[in-house]
């Protein structure tokens, strides 16, 4: 999980990252997600990181984005994820 402040400025048990573990971790693959989100970080970063871990092949990267953190213009939005999507990462 790559993102900001809004996926994990919650209680631990609400946290995206918390949540998507507790979704993907009871299935029969098991999944493990790793939280490499960072209260603070922009667009700018994500993607940087984003790079780093494509290259550690991981079978998914989950990108939270706050809107506001694109433009001006939704500056009025919640400070909430708006946008949480996967991303293969061989498409990084």
């Amino acid at each position: 999980m790559i993102g900001d402040s809004t996926v994990i400025a919650y209680p631990s048990d609400r946290r995206v990252p918390n949540r998507l573990e507790v979704l993907l971790g009871s299935g029969p693959a098991g999944y493990r997600v790793y939280d490499l989100s960072h209260v603070g970080f922009g667009p700018p970063e994500q993607w940087f990181i984003a790079d780093i871990v494509a290259g550690a092949k991981p079978d998914w990267v989950a990108l939270g984005l706050n809107l506001a953190s694109l433009s001006p213009a939704w500056e009025v939005a919640p400070r909430r994820p708006e946008l949480v999507g996967w991303i293969d990462p061989g498409r990084l």
